[in-house]
């Protein structure tokens, strides 16, 4: 019963990080980013057309929060986003009716070797596994921020992440995966020239 609920504990961890999306972000160390006052949109190309709205307003959100301005072309930063949308198949193996434990003849003691050949008596308890395919979609988010004037890239978050078929679900994901990019921008909030909230 206790081997259960370990594993119980360990499967409810595993289950928990694979939930969560995988974020990166990197950024240019060298760029002065206080010199950013003004943000503008670039392409958003995105495998449902509706999140390029949902990816607009909450960049809008995050980079307005640190004082930059939107203006509809030739800003100082140019937003980019693009994702991409893949099925894969898997392979998982369930393994039904394990039965016994280990026996009883694991015991250290002064008669061990004797105590061996009786230590797999439980193991005749296995019977069945049964593997199945298992179809999940996977995403990848990205968002990219570059310098209006020269086009070079200034800062890249990257999410992966398990997709599903609920839309809710799926918009909340990508609001939740912008917004902890967006929290690795170095330019903090409320601290930038312009509007402060």
């Amino acid at each position: 019963m206790k081997h259960r609920g370990l594993i119980g504990a360990a499967l409810a961890c595993v289950l928990t990080l694979t939930a969560s999306a995988a974020i990166r972000t990197d950024f240019n160390h060298h760029a002065d980013f206080a010199k950013y006052h003004t943000f503008s949109f670039g392409k958003l190309n995105t495998s449902n057309p509706l999140d390029a709205s949902r990816i607009k307003r909450v960049v809008t959100r995050d980079l307005e929060m640190r004082g930059l301005q939107m203006v509809p072309t030739g800003g100082d930063l140019v937003v980019f986003a693009t994702d991409k949308v893949k099925t894969e198949h898997d392979l998982e193996t369930m393994y039904n009716g394990i039965g016994g434990g280990w026996g009883d003849g694991w015991a250290w003691g002064d008669d061990w070797a004797g105590d061996w050949g009786d230590g797999m008596d439980g193991m005749g308890g296995m019977s069945t596994a049964t593997t199945t395919e298992v179809t999940q979609r996977k995403g990848k988010f990205v968002l990219d921020l570059f310098e209006g004037s020269s086009k070079k890239l200034l800062f890249r978050g990257v999410a992966d992440q398990n997709v599903s078929n609920n839309s809710g679900k799926d918009k909340k994901m990508l609001d939740k995966d912008a917004d902890n990019m967006l929290k690795k921008l170095p330019i903090k909030p409320g601290k930038h020239g312009g509007m402060k909230m």
